[in-house]
């Protein structure tokens, strides 16, 4: 089992679930159902994997899952902004 992100959304133009793996360039899939959608999606990445390996590619390291912040006001150390000074005035 992989730990890459995989977004997954409803397609109004297909009339299909996509799923994309923003680590791996050009790597997505679909399926009628949510889980039909994520099945193909896990296969898409093995097969991207097997194809990067077979070619000497680089492959990424998952990421991992993002954490949502539920408090913007409390701290953004990698912009250094204060939001809840910003706020304030």
């Amino acid at each position: 089992m992989h730990k890459y992100e995989l977004i997954l959304s409803w397609s109004q133009e297909d009339q299909c679930y996509v799923v994309e793996v923003p680590e791996l360039p050009g790597c997505m899939a679909h399926g009628q159902t949510q889980p039909e959608a994520l099945r193909q999606a896990n296969e898409a990445v093995q097969l991207w994997l097997e194809t990067a390996r077979q070619f000497g590619d680089p492959i990424p390291i998952p990421k991992g899952h993002r954490h949502f912040d539920t408090k913007p006001w409390e701290r953004k150390p990698d912009l250094g902004i204060n939001y809840a000074y910003a706020e304030s005035r």
